[in-house]
């Protein structure tokens, strides 16, 4: 059997971007929010106590004074997955959740982050990242490129491609940009 990744191509403002996002992978993301066995065991019960809930508010409090493009993006993603908001916030609370959790389960202590692996020498440079943090994210993952633009001018606000957590916003994981890149002799002149 062979695997393969979708990819959704996708431009508009940070909310229509959001909204394609949701739209195209609505199943997935659902069906991750249903059947996560850390969501419904570490997550969830988080937010049912004083400290989940003040949390949670603060949090998008914060959210939305320094980052309202991104909360926009995720009440697109929301609307278009045809999920509450809160809901789709939490999933992008995930990982920050999960150190903040004293009832976290002994499997996701273990697994707190990705592999990263690095070699440098004179000949040979690599970096290698593999997204091994969350067991469960392999059949529900997907990629996009995205090309967010302004409402008002059209001007490119940002432009990558990123790997994707169901129902997270991109570029919490391995992702690339459209920035040329400056060679080192370039840089120092």
């Amino acid at each position: 059997m062979s695997k393969s990744l979708p990819l959704l191509f996708t431009t508009g403002t940070y909310y229509e971007v959001g909204y394609s996002i949701g739209s195209t992978f609505a199943e997935r993301i659902n069906r991750y929010w249903n059947e996560s066995e850390s969501l419904i065991k570490c997550d969830l019960p988080f937010y049912e106590t004083s400290r989940g809930q003040e949390y949670f508010n603060t949090a998008l409090k914060v959210c939305e004074m320094n980052f309202p493009q991104y909360i926009q993006e995720i009440r697109g993603l929301a609307d278009g997955a045809k999920m509450p908001f809160d809901q789709v916030f939490k999933l992008n609370l995930a990982k920050e959740v999960r150190h903040l959790s004293n009832n976290l389960p002994i499997a996701y202590k273990e697994k707190s982050g990705c592999s990263d692996v690095y070699l440098n020498t004179p000949t040979v440079k690599i970096l290698g990242h593999n997204e091994d943090c969350d067991f469960e994210i392999e059949k529900y993952a997907y990629m996009v490129s995205v090309r967010i633009v302004d409402d008002q001018s059209g001007t490119e606000l940002e432009n990558f491609t990123s790997f994707c957590y169901p129902g997270e916003l991109p570029g919490t994981t391995v992702a690339f940009n459209r920035q040329p890149v400056q060679h080192r002799q370039d840089m120092n002149q």
